[in-house]
């Protein structure tokens, strides 16, 4: 549906056979419907909106695809739909059945002035006979859950407009990174064999270095050295402690780090992706450290951190030295 538009909108038991191979065979193509581009793009978007419960994004979403008319307030559709959607990833599946989440929707699209397109009827009718066919097979099935992999990694590689506005909408908030969506994405997209690590450095690079990422990329800048610093004042007290107590630093020290347990996570969802392979990392690395805006970015980390560093290291040196008795009256 999502690759190519064309889907079967029939797909109960008679109309499937599996082959020995394990492949899928449909039969009695009498119900069909097609999904034109731009009507994918927003149904990858609405699964993000509604995997992150961003209702107003979803509600905006709504009325930009036609479902509601402009001049509707979103406000009380945004409220409905908080309270008839559960948290898709991790409800159970009594909760996430698709069934219950449809009729939940069908209150909410009849409360307010929704109409929906005959493409849209036909795929939650589709998904739906899906969903039972799928919990007979699998009675912990969850359809959403199931699908996100291949919905993140489309977000994070597909270059067409809609999709990267969306990843940015979804990565950004007030020109701030969300880390934890992102290491979110990553890790979910990695689940999937055709995902390509080097694809999504070279389309978030493209971005920041554009005149439209110049706000987000000083304010990237910004998060970098402040963690750095939050980083080093962590690592800076385990160790302090650790002498103190006069012990190595264990792994629990360490684990309670917000930063460091913040970038491994990060490091962890790329490093276990299936597709990271240096050799099409490399091209991206050796493009990030030749572009003339990264490496006046890279300067000015470098200089802050190295500046905050020093002002740092002065500042415990001499609250260390204030504890001796010998030490000198400043």
């Amino acid at each position: 549906m999502l690759d190519n538009g064309f889907f079967h909108a029939d797909p109960h038991a008679g109309n499937l056979l599996a082959t020995p191979a394990g492949k899928l065979v449909y039969l009695d193509f009498g119900m069909m419907s097609y999904v034109e581009t731009y009507q994918r793009y927003a149904i990858i978007e609405a699964v993000v909106h509604l995997v992150n419960r961003d209702f107003e994004a979803l509600g905006t979403l709504y009325m930009r695809m036609g479902f509601i008319p402009p001049d509707t307030e979103l406000e009380p559709i945004v409220l409905a739909l908080e309270d008839a959607l559960p948290d898709v990833l991790d409800a159970s599946v009594g909760d996430l059945n698709l069934k219950n989440v449809i009729n939940s929707l069908g209150d909410v699209f009849f409360q307010f002035p929704f109409s929906l397109p005959a493409y849209y009827i036909a795929l939650i009718r589709c998904l739906g006979v899906l969903e039972g066919l799928a919990l007979q097979v699998d009675p912990n099935v969850r359809i959403v859950s199931e699908a996100y992999p291949y919905i993140s990694s489309r977000l994070l590689t597909d270059s067409s407009p809609e999709l990267q506005a969306a990843l940015q909408q979804l990565l950004f908030k007030e020109e701030k990174p969300r880390w934890d969506r992102l290491s979110q994405l990553v890790d979910r997209a990695s689940e999937r064999t055709d995902y390509n690590m080097s694809q999504v450095g070279e389309k978030l690079f493209d971005f920041l270095i554009s005149s439209e990422g110049v706000a987000i990329r000083e304010e990237l800048i910004k998060e970098v050295i402040q963690g750095t610093e939050d980083l080093g004042e962590e690592v800076s007290t385990i160790f302090e402690h650790s002498l103190a107590s006069s012990r190595l630093p264990s792994e629990e020290d360490f684990k309670s780090s917000a930063r460091l347990n913040a970038v491994a996570k990060v490091a962890t969802a790329v490093a276990s992706s299936k597709s990271l392979d240096f050799n099409t990392i490399l091209p991206l690395a050796r493009r990030i450290a030749g572009d003339p805006v990264s490496r006046q970015a890279g300067i000015d980390i470098a200089a802050a951190v190295s500046e905050r560093g020093l002002s740092r290291l002065i500042r415990r040196a001499f609250a260390l030295s204030s504890d001796k008795k010998d030490a000198p009256d400043y």
